[in-house]
């Protein structure tokens, strides 16, 4: 019996590799001005989640260690959005009271999350506009299994030890046992900033549901870039990667920390936050199958984005850690076929 991956499958074949279903949905037209945190309407489709059980389960386990999270699309990240991970928690707090049976006779299921505009400009959610979904985590790839996927199940284009190294669970390991990641250099000369600026026909609010619908994303979001001057303070920025490509085979969840150094993730939980340094906002899943390669993108504006909170912190990111992890392959929901 072979398997085949399909979307709208509730069931994958055990809980050790990556899922991810459909996007969740703005329930009712909603502003989230600048600066600031708002409730919003959601409809979460029922192939959005892989069980009533794994839903409710969550309320069990510390919020830093649950396995269903929340990715919020990242072209709309790279405009300032972030969908508060407690989603998860209202949604299993909503599934108990309505019980397995009204959940599973619904097509979606409303309910609301938090969220927040970290740019400077009003950003405007229609109706109906997809702008999360919820993902598993699934077995990561460490050690000597995450030594042999780099250069086949994962390609850089860069150097080791310059665009890209191992993290180790010890500071002071060498061990190839030890690997849990890939600390990954961004760019320097690519960073950006949400403008304030005005261009022509532009209003001052960005309207989400253009961006999610637009035929090339990524043109019409630089529509809304300056370029982040050196030595440029502001709260959020967006960097580039060095290209990269996924094969069908692997999914990628970045760490919250940004780093300063290599060296600096060594050592670290990587669900543990000091509370001070820059983290990346709620974009950090890479899809299997993801990336670009330099051939594809000679201009480096269609590499994959990060999405930088500098908070109040003075320190200098230069360094995400991706935490690599095994999927059966594109798209993640599972069904068993003959």
């Amino acid at each position: 019996m072979s398997v085949e991956l399909r979307r709208g499958d509730p069931n994958p074949p055990g809980e050790s590799r990556f899922w991810y279903g459909p996007d969740v949905l703005a329930g009712l037209y909603s502003v989230v001005p600048a600066g600031e945190t708002v409730l919003v309407p959601i409809l979460v489709p029922k192939s959005a989640f892989t069980s009533y059980s794994d839903v409710v389960s969550q309320l069990a386990l510390p919020e830093n260690k649950r396995q269903l999270k929340v990715d919020t699309r990242s072209r709309l990240a790279q405009l300032g959005l972030e969908v508060q991970q407690n989603v998860v928690t209202h949604l299993a707090s909503q599934f108990l009271a309505m019980g397995e049976q009204a959940v599973e006779d619904s097509s979606f299921i409303p309910s609301y999350t938090y969220v927040t505009n970290f740019g400077p400009r009003s950003l405007v959610l229609p109706q109906n506009t997809e702008f999360f979904e919820l993902y598993r985590t699934g077995e990561y790839i460490v050690g000597e299994d995450l030594m042999k996927a780099m250069g086949k199940d994962i390609v850089i284009n860069g150097k080791e030890g310059v665009d890209w190294k191992y993290v180790y669970k010890d500071q002071f390991s060498r061990n190839p046992k030890d690997i849990t990641g890939i600390a990954v250099r961004i760019e320097e000369g690519e960073r950006y900033k949400i403008s304030n600026r005005l261009k022509k026909g532009q209003k001052p609010e960005i309207n989400l549901s253009k961006i999610t619908g637009a035929s090339d994303y990524r043109t019409a979001i630089r529509e809304y870039y300056d370029r982040l001057q050196r030595n440029e303070t502001v709260r959020i920025w967006f960097g580039t990667l060095p290209q990269l490509v996924l094969s069908n085979r692997v999914a990628v969840e970045l760490d919250e920390t940004v780093y300063s150094s290599l060296s600096s993730p060594n050592g670290v939980d990587p669900t543990e936050l000091d509370g001070r340094s820059p983290r990346h906002i709620g974009a950090r899943l890479l899809h299997p199958g993801s990336g670009i390669t330099r051939k594809a993108d000679e201009d480096g504006q269609h590499s994959i984005k990060v999405e930088i909170d500098m908070r109040d912190s003075v320190q200098e990111p230069g360094y995400v850690v991706f935490r690599p992890m095994w999927s059966l392959g594109y798209p993640s929901r599972f069904e068993a076929a003959a």
